[in-house]
């Protein structure tokens, strides 16, 4: 008698323990062979499954045969016979394929069909990309399609639609894997039209005997294309995240999800897998269709550990795996591509000829702001930038079906904007397709600071029955303050910092709450993430989170009501990513559901006393110190002055605290301020002199050490005024302090002497030279 116990090899032999326990079975009188299939997956695994076997191999006490796409260490290889099989020939593949078929129609068709794909095999640019399933798949297909049809010949459309479904994923190379199946099996390929990719991915959906499917994409953009195109349907949809927050990092997490997927395949609800590379192993049998039918239902073995169990799977039930494509082309092993049909999906994919011209349009707007062609400068100028993202936007824009041509770019134009950055467009004074550019931008769009906008624009933004959903990107440092800013400009805010959160439930119960409350007025939820502290992955998990809470919301309340009249208020959603200058690994898509906007910082530019960058933006200094708050731009800045004064004596750190402590009371006074303001007003009056100059915004834009230093671009601009301010102010300190006078001040009842003297003894001091007080300045024309 023979006994072969089957191993799924990644899901491995945890420990010795297990293997020991082969020798009790083998005192039975009875042979005893070991299969492990893929064996040598188990080598990649950090618990080094494989070495348990060692002394099972060194014995000889039980039969184990391993099953390997490619060879072992040697540690393996030296205790067992190795048998290289080599890859089947044309003649192999043939023979193969007509053991798979019962149609005589279809059997003269074979060595043709074995030769391209053999020819496609070996001059394929990555190894084994497409594999043996490829060609297994083609001609299951092709059978099918003539048994269906009942035809005798095989037609160009079933042979275009069955290459296209199983060489995909690589859009240039699939184009000549057509080619090469059509000169061979000498049909004309002129014939048959290519069939579009949703097609493709539809009709492996409808399919019941059809492979998973695995989406290659960037950005996660198949995602979203997969509902808003209605190839899926998200009641009868699945979408499970692979999540990477700290506490699901755990063997509990896998277990959770792997309950979600057995639920699923009970119901026959299609499974969307993002990220979830942990699943696989346990997916073993599910993902080759491994499956056992008895009594009528079908059965699939789903893996945990040394754990396995069947469980019943609805026939036609399907996994969509979406990957990056950068992952499935250098990162993903070929045995796990191999065991999906493959498709490139997106955006730009989409996009019909008539698309083109708006795309040029719009690449050529976003040059001109950029001042360049490459990357690098296009990403200086818009947040986020990709060479996918103007293919996005024009995509979202079709959808709208706009009649004049005009007003969609204008639109798309707008769009576009909200994701620019300040410093490329104060570079930018206009262009022809905008003539308008900075009064759009600064006036009538509001990128200033986060507060600023959720008070005027955000409940402007396009929004649903419900409220809006804006992913705002910024490069301000994430503040533990927001809270306070943002609420005192919002009548109900709700705070979430993503990296402070440990696990995914603990999300879905922070939106859920907010959702659920009972809100009586207009309300926010603000995320603040910070991808240095966390991931882009999470990002992209707490949006689809966030997503499916307020979906859920929307519909509990649309049939709570029952026809009645919705409440007026509004929840709005807002994702802020507090992004790094030198991070180039963000970028993003437009899409229909998330609204996209840049902000310049998160606190109003009146906190810092000084005016906002659009009342910078073509005004002198001596406008620019008109609208400040001396009082608050002192107190930032008056240590700087201090350490450009010299003394005379040497002073005690007691001192220089007093010092700090009395100017600091100084400052605060309203009396002293008052006074200070018009001298300090004076004083820029003479370094502006009467040239009428504007203050050169595009100096900080230039400089982008100083912006990274700043952070946002108004921070730089305002660190370049207080920088002015602030020597101003060491000249009137070094005047006001002479023989320690300004301790004078303190005492209440000389207050008001001391400051008509300061004023006198200021007139009387005579002219003072400024030539050291320069800003960047351009003339007005």
């Amino acid at each position: 008698n023979f006994f072969f116990f089957f191993f799924q090899a990644e899901d491995g032999i945890r420990d010795a323990q297990e293997s020991r326990g082969l020798g009790d079975v083998y005192k039975r009188q009875t042979l005893v062979c070991v299969l492990l299939d893929e064996v040598g997956l188990a080598e990649q695994s950090p618990h080094l499954p494989l070495k348990v076997l060692h002394k099972c191999l060194d014995a000889g006490d039980v039969a184990v045969v391993g099953i390997s796409n490619w060879t072992l260490d040697p540690a393996k290889m030296n205790r067992a016979v190795h048998v290289h099989r080599a890859p089947p020939t044309v003649t192999d593949l043939r023979k193969t394929a007509d053991g798979m078929v019962r149609n005589a129609n279809l059997k003269g068709y074979l060595q043709a069909i074995a030769q391209a794909y053999n020819k496609v095999y070996l001059t394929q640019k990555q190894a084994d990309f497409w594999g043996l399933r490829e060609f297994y798949s083609t001609v299951r297909f092709i059978n099918q399609a003539l048994l269906a049809s009942n035809a005798t010949v095989l037609s160009p459309e079933v042979l275009m639609e069955a290459v296209q479904r199983n060489f995909g994923g690589k859009p240039l190379e699939s184009q000549v894997v057509v080619q090469e199946f059509f000169e061979t099996l000498r049909l004309n390929q002129e014939l048959a039209d290519p069939l579009a990719v949703l097609d493709l991915i539809r009709h492996n959906l409808h399919e019941p005997e059809a492979r998973h499917l695995m989406l290659l994409t960037r950005n996660n953009a198949a995602l979203s294309l997969l509902f808003d195109r209605a190839v899926l349907e998200s009641e009868r949809t699945e979408v499970m995240f692979g999540s990477d927050f700290p506490d699901d990092q755990s063997d509990l997490q896998v277990m959770l999800m792997l309950q979600r997927v057995k639920l699923c395949m009970g119901e026959g609800v299609t499974v969307v897998l993002v990220h979830c590379e942990s699943l696989f192993e346990s997916l073993y049998d599910l993902l080759n269709q491994h499956y056992t039918e008895y009594g009528g239902q079908m059965y699939v073995r789903l893996a945990f550990g040394t754990h396995s169990r069947l469980c019943p799977i609805q026939k036609g039930f399907r996994v969509v795996v979406v990957v990056e494509a950068s992952d499935a082309y250098t990162r993903l092993a070929p045995p796990l591509l191999n065991r999906f049909e493959k498709q490139v999906l997106e955006r730009r994919d989409l996009l019909q000829s008539h698309h083109n011209q708006m795309v040029d349009r719009l690449t050529e707007f976003a040059q001109q702001i950029a001042g360049g062609k490459s990357t690098t400068r296009l990403r200086q100028a818009f947040c986020g930038y990709h060479k996918g993202l103007i293919d996005s936007l024009v995509l979202c824009m079709a959808e709208q079906e706009p009649t004049d041509m005009s007003a969609c770019f204008e639109q798309a134009v707008r769009r576009l904007l909200w994701v620019a950055m300040p410093e490329a467009i104060c570079s930018v004074e206009s262009i022809p397709s905008c003539p308008d550019l900075q009064q759009l931008y600064f006036v009538e769009q509001t990128h200033s600071d986060l507060c600023t906008y959720l008070r005027e624009a955000l409940p402007d933004a396009a929004h649903d029955t419900l409220g809006a959903q804006v992913v705002g990107m910024t490069y301000a440092p994430l503040g533990v303050g927001a809270h306070g800013l943002v609420s005192g400009h919002c009548a109900d805010v709700t705070t979430v910092l993503l990296h402070e959160l440990s696990s995914e439930r603990d999300l879905i119960e922070r939106a859920s709450s907010f959702f659920s409350a009972h809100h009586t007025a207009d309300a926010v939820l603000l995320v603040q993430a910070d991808p240095e502290s966390s991931s882009l992955r999470r990002v992209e998990h707490c949006k689809h989170i966030i997503a499916n809470m307020r979906a859920k919301h929307l519909r509990a309340s649309q049939a709570a009501a029952h026809g009645e009249e919705q409440p007026s208020f509004r929840l709005d959603v807002v994702l802020l990513v507090h992004l790094s200058r030198n991070n180039e690994l963000f970028c993003f898509d437009f899409d229909a559901g998330w609204g996209r906007i840049f902000v310049d910082s998160v606190q109003p530019a009146k906190a810092s006393g000084l005016p906002g960058v659009e009342k910078i933006l073509g005004h002198s200094l001596t406008q620019i110190v008109t609208e400040m708050e001396l009082s608050p731009v002192l107190l930032a800045y008056f240590r700087g002055s201090l350490t450009r004064i010299s003394y005379s004596y040497e002073r005690t750190n007691t001192e220089v605290r007093d010092q700090i402590s009395a100017l600091v009371r100084d400052i605060e006074n309203s009396e002293f301020i008052e006074s200070l303001s018009s001298v300090v007003l004076d004083m820029v009056k003479i370094l502006d002199g009467d040239k009428g100059d504007k203050l050169d915004v595009t100096d900080a834009a230039r400089q982008p050490l100083q912006l990274t230093l700043a952070g946002t671009f108004q921070a730089s601009l305002h660190r370049q005024i207080s920088e002015i301010i602030s020597k101003m102010f060491a000249i009137l300190l070094g005047h006001m302090d002479r023989n320690s006078n300004l301790a004078l001040f303190q005492d209440k009842e000389l207050s008001s002497i001391w400051l008509q003297l300061f004023k006198t003894s200021w007139e009387r001091s005579g002219p003072v030279s400024y030539t050291h007080l320069t800003l960047p300045t351009k003339r007005i024309v």
